[in-house]
């Protein structure tokens, strides 16, 4: 568990440094790890957490559908989680599709 947080650390900087491929490798290499370990509570907050730091870095990089699936995922792991339904809201409108990113925009204000 501490190697995927030190990799996931390197990964935000990476993020913070407009190293967004770097961002995205080191993002994917912590879920690929995390999918090995029993999902403990600790472990699914992590998971949500990256698939969701993962999205943002895929819609800065214009890939949009992959940031979709991505806050899927987060959402799937959490459903109480707002940033995924945020962040797959700005994706849905980003791609034009306006009624999905305000289904996702209307949870995001309900809870």
């Amino acid at each position: 568990m501490k190697q995927v947080l030190k990799i996931k650390e390197d990964g935000n900087a990476a993020f913070k440094g407009a190293k967004l491929k770097d961002a995205e490798a080191s993002y994917y290499d912590c879920i690929e790890r995390l999918e090995k370990m029993t999902y403990t509570p600790a472990v699914k907050k992590l998971m949500v957490d990256l698939h969701q730091n993962l999205a943002l870095c895929l819609i800065r990089q214009d890939m949009i559908d992959d940031a979709i699936g991505q806050c899927t995922q987060a959402i799937q792991l959490d459903p109480e989680t707002i940033k995924a339904y945020y962040l797959r809201g700005n994706a849905c409108a980003t791609k034009g599709d306006f009624e999905k990113a305000c289904e996702n925009f209307k949870i995001v204000v309900e809870k």
